[in-house]
């Protein structure tokens, strides 16, 4: 198996995309700015790297404290700390480390109540995101953690899955897609 490859999907059919800049299993991505993603970790990773699609490169980040895979990572917009990238938990851990794209340092921040790992899903949730499923150590999970951005802490939500999932993926659907009564962007697929 080929850890380092990719593909992409254009005009209606997949090709090669670019070499990881190290084979990968179990990493995260999320948006790092207009034109670029974040990769963090991986198994037996505590590595971060941003690919820019303008200049097709990678630039090595400064590394996270820990091993982290199977984690959740998010790109939130904080209003006294501008853009920050909150990775959360991961195999065997409840730990949050959060990049600062202006000071291009990693620091702790609140753990998340539980372990989420195995394809925690995170989605927009009002103005930041929710950490939904996973994997909490013992068993595949109901759970969705909803992350304040301002005050870089957790809470649990009162609402759950209906069905406990973990190595799911989940996306907001527009309400004319999902066919549904409600009128707001919070509804999702998962």
């Amino acid at each position: 198996m080929d850890l380092q490859s990719t593909e992409k999907y254009t005009a209606g059919s997949f090709s090669a995309g670019p070499q990881l800049p190290a084979p990968l299993r179990q990493h995260c991505l999320a948006y790092f700015e207009s034109n670029s993603v974040i990769m963090t970790g991986g198994y037996g990773s505590n590595k971060a790297y941003v690919y820019d699609f303008n200049t097709q490169m990678y630039t090595n980040l400064p590394h996270m404290d820990r091993i982290r895979f199977g984690h959740s990572c998010y790109r939130v917009e904080s209003t006294a700390r501008g853009p920050e990238i909150v990775v959360a938990g991961g195999f065997g851990t409840n730990t949050v480390q959060v990049y600062n794209l202006g000071t291009q340092m990693w620091s702790a921040s609140s753990p998340i109540p539980a372990a989420a790992s195995y394809a925690a899903s995170t989605v927009p949730y009002g103005e930041s995101f929710a950490v939904v499923g996973g994997f909490d150590g013992t068993a595949q999970t109901d759970k969705i953690y909803l992350y304040d951005k301002e005050a870089k802490t957790w809470s649990l939500s009162s609402e759950t899955l209906a069905i406990a999932r973990r190595h799911s993926t989940a996306l907001p659907i527009p309400d004319a897609l999902a066919n549904c009564t409600a009128t707001n962007q919070q509804d999702f697929f998962y």
